[in-house]
């Protein structure tokens, strides 16, 4: 049972997903529940539907808190309106990018269907309901009656009832995206046996109305045979985007060669003809740009969402494309419109910091401000961007702008905690980070306690703090890494260092299969290696690899110095030190790394002078 409330808190419109008592009858069956929760709850991605918390109500029912959507569900879309195969392809890449996210972080869904997926007011889609397909699973549960709407998405090992893993997930996904491009149901009947026979059976699927191009792709994703499909969403994705890229330049190629057909009937003309179809066509498009000019300001006057709303939801799926100049395009398109737009100036931040041009992305925030200046979501993304450049005094600003907008939100308040802890305000990190776990516990709240106990030596704390996190997504790669310098730093505990360096070593490794050539991740696996007995040949070579992508990257000359120091070659490790240090590199994040104790310590001082004249 679904219901829209108001949170009186935070003030914000939220739905409330009320769960079966009997799914979580027993003692353990909650616990277990609970556990997962924490899970999901940790996904953070613009596909994945936002779950606030885990309540319970007065008579001990559980009580999912998740953010509200406006938007239709894809399966009312489905129903009621033609979706276009490049617009298909463009959702389904989206329900991907979403699964990618939760995949890597362990989390399976288990029951995609277009019921369970929906737009937001901006045309961006959202994955719901993460984790309750295990919960109907249960042994706890009644047993389910044969649902064939659930039926119709299931895999065939999930029919023949094993566990969910990844590559179910993609099944269901490429159902729903067969079932966009044909318009028919993948299974027609309606009764659930005949269904189970089809996905138990070898034969295969038969595949009809698939467009040209898509077929093969198609064919892979559902192919009855675990081995033979898809092994990863990272897989799809980059056979969909491929496959558009070639549909785009035929497309492109047709229309050049009818544009020249027309340049060649037109030279065939004679002049007297030229000169009075052009009265013509001039004639007609006067009359175009005064219709166009009356309905744009029809529109105008009457503030009507409908083209603004189109040119919006088109942005935001060139977003998720990485299609970012065709995402400025579009967000253009509305504010000449509706030049307040708040949606398409943020649109348009995201879209310019994509493309690497951070003057055009910090203005389009800034105007949005000033438009609505008791909007939070503006203040909290320009805050987010400055951290993640490394700017934490200007971040701190602005979190502090957006919780004056919005004071008890918990996410604000770590990030605020966050970006205090790098700047050396360490008594008010600590307030932050303290209330907000208090608000609502997170991946991100325990981690940067972790970080500040660290910079502090607590180190018993830090540990503390980062198994807390753990609780969260134990798949992130930083936290056991952070786990292991804690534990190493802290009396008797050697071992579990040892330990978790090589979980941090494993994890790390398993992240860099995503994309090969990641710089970042390239150079944390150096750092981590660095530490390990008989790593040093492998280490320098990643870290080589990281300089060679992203010479000029704060994060990866810190890993470098990280590095040389416990490689034991001090003079490249100052000098990386030194470098950070004239970029302003905060001085306090040095003490995160055990192996720069004691290097570079003249270049640490003057960067930790100047910081505190700075605060002056």
């Amino acid at each position: 049972m679904v219901y829209r409330a108001i949170d009186l808190k935070l003030k914000r419109t939220v739905a409330l997903k009320l769960l079966p008592s009997e799914l979580t009858a027993t003692p353990e069956e909650r616990r277990r529940f609970l556990r997962e929760a924490k899970a999901w709850r940790a996904l953070e991605h613009p596909n994945i539907g936002v779950v606030h918390s885990v309540e319970q109500t007065d008579d001990d029912r559980l009580l999912l808190v998740m953010a509200y959507y406006e938007g239709p569900s894809l399966s009312h879309r489905m129903d009621h309106d033609p979706i276009l195969p490049d617009e298909a392809v463009a959702i389904a890449l989206q329900i991907l990018r979403g699964l990618e996210e939760a995949h890597a972080r362990g989390v399976v869904h288990g029951d995609i269907k277009p019921r369970n997926l929906i737009f937001n007011a901006l045309g961006v889609l959202k994955i719901l309901d993460f984790g309750l397909a295990a919960l109907h699973a249960s042994p706890a549960a009644e047993p389910p009656s044969p649902f064939p709407g659930t039926l119709a998405y299931i895999s065939p090992e999930g029919a023949a009832g094993a566990p969910a893993d990844p590559r179910s997930d993609l099944w269901s996904a490429s159902v729903v995206l067969y079932e966009m491009l044909t318009r028919t149901r993948l299974f027609r009947g309606s009764e659930p046996q005949p269904i189970l026979d089809d996905l138990l059976s070898d034969t295969p699927i038969p595949l009809d109305g698939i467009p040209e191009g898509l077929d093969g792709i198609m064919a892979r994703a559902l192919d009855k045979d675990m081995a033979q499909r898809y092994q990863s969403a990272t897989e799809m994705i980059l056979d969909l985007e491929a496959e558009e890229r070639s549909r785009q330049l035929a497309a492109s190629a047709q229309a050049a060669a009818a544009l020249a057909a027309k340049e060649d009937t037109f030279g065939d003309a004679t002049k007297v003809k030229y000169d009075l179809r052009m009265r013509w066509v001039l004639a007609g498009v006067a009359a175009v740009v005064l219709g166009v000019g009356s309905v744009l300001a029809f529109i105008h006057l009457r503030r009507t969402a409908a083209i603004p709303q189109v040119a919006l939801a088109l942005g935001r799926v060139r977003l998720v494309q990485e299609r970012y100049p065709e995402a400025v395009t579009e967000f253009e398109q509305v504010l000449s419109v509706d030049p307040q737009n708040d949606g398409a100036y943020r649109g348009l931040a995201q879209a310019y910091a994509a493309m690497g041009l951070p003057d055009k992305a910090i203005e389009s925030w800034q105007r949005d401000i000033a438009l609505h200046p008791d909007s939070v979501d503006s203040y909290a993304q320009l805050a987010k961007f400055e951290f993640n450049r490394g700017d934490y005094n200007a971040a701190t600003g602005d979190f502090r702008r957006a919780l004056n907008v919005a004071p008890a939100n918990p996410a604000l308040l770590s990030s605020l905690g966050a970006s205090l802890g790098h700047t050396g305000y360490f008594d008010e990190s600590r307030n932050a980070l303290e209330q907000s776990l208090r608000l609502a516990p997170s991946f991100s709240a325990w981690d940067s306690l972790g970080d500040l106990d660290l910079r502090q030596k607590r180190y018993a704390e830090a540990a503390a703090d980062y198994e807390n996190a753990l609780d969260f997504s134990n798949t992130d790669y930083h936290a056991w890494w952070s786990l292991a310098v804690a534990y190493s730093r802290a009396p008797g505990e050697q071992e579990k260092a040892r330990r978790n360096f090589a979980q941090a070593a494993r994890m790390c490794r398993e992240a860099l299969k995503n994309d090969p050539n990641d710089p970042l991740v390239l150079s944390d696996l150096a750092a981590i290696l660095s530490s390990e007995p008989g790593g040093r040949q492998e280490s320098l070579k990643l870290l080589n690899q990281a300089l060679a992508l992203a010479p000029a990257n704060a994060r990866v000359e810190f890993n470098a110095a990280q590095t040389y120091a416990a490689l034991g070659d001090r003079k490249d490790a100052e000098a990386e030190i030194s470098k950070l240090v004239a970029g302003g590199f905060p001085a306090a994040d040095f003490d995160l790394s055990p192996s720069l104790a004691g290097v570079g310590r003249t270049a640490r001082g003057a960067a930790q002078t100047g910081q505190s004249a700075a605060k002056r």
